[in-house]
């Protein structure tokens, strides 16, 4: 071995010894069975977010409005976030970006599409379709073969989610999960549509 190879090799091991090695967490199925895979998204961001929680922050000079849905008899949160800078004339922002994740304890063994898939209903009988297929899929934008899809991310536009509130219910499949948003679900979109058209300001 050279002595820079050496050298290297020394650091690695006092660094180990003082700061202690640090296990690589691993998935499990439900029953608990360790799939060797990685968890891609850390339990305790997900832990954080409550059904409907509406959220207004200011990140790096810019109003970060977000909200958090858990469908129904899915194990999956959904996160919808709007941007805009802080400083300048208030405006909606151009996009709105909708992340769905699977919830820790989803089983790994099911492999989760990449698309999101929501119906209005418009009442009388009539059905408005949106369709998403996601812009981005795992914590980096992609994944690893055989690695777990563990959050996909899609775009959606001001107008889709005025649509997409507009009517009387809303139904939908995310990651191949099918669910139908609850009414204060619902409620608590129609208050996400409006802080993003009013730019990301709390109403009074």
């Amino acid at each position: 071995m050279c002595w820079h190879g050496l050298r290297v090799a020394t650091l690695v091991a006092m660094a180990t010894v003082v700061l202690g090695a640090r296990p690589v967490a691993k998935s499990t199925t439900p029953s608990g069975r360790e799939t060797g895979v990685p968890p891609q998204v850390d339990a305790g961001y997900l832990a954080a977010w409550r059904d409907c929680e509406l959220r207004v922050t200011e990140q790096a000079g810019e109003s970060v409005s977000t909200l958090a849905l858990v469908p129904p008899a899915t194990p999956v949160i959904l996160v919808f976030e709007a941007r805009r800078q802080s400083r300048g004339p208030r405006q909606a922002p151009a996009t709105v970006e909708v992340r769905a994740y699977l919830r820790p304890f989803a089983d790994p063994r099911v492999r989760p599409r990449v698309d999101l898939r929501l119906t209005v209903d418009a009442g009388e009988g009539r059905a408005v379709p949106l369709s998403f297929f996601g812009s981005g899929w795992g914590v980096y934008g992609f994944i690893a073969a055989g690695d777990e899809i563990s959050v996909v991310r899609f775009t959606m536009a001001p107008v889709e989610l005025r649509a997409l509130v507009a009517g009387e219910g809303v139904t939908g499949e995310v990651m191949g999960f099918s669910f139908a948003l609850r009414r204060d679900q619902l409620d608590a979109l129609r208050d996400f549509a409006d802080l993003v058209e009013s730019g990301n300001r709390t109403p009074r």
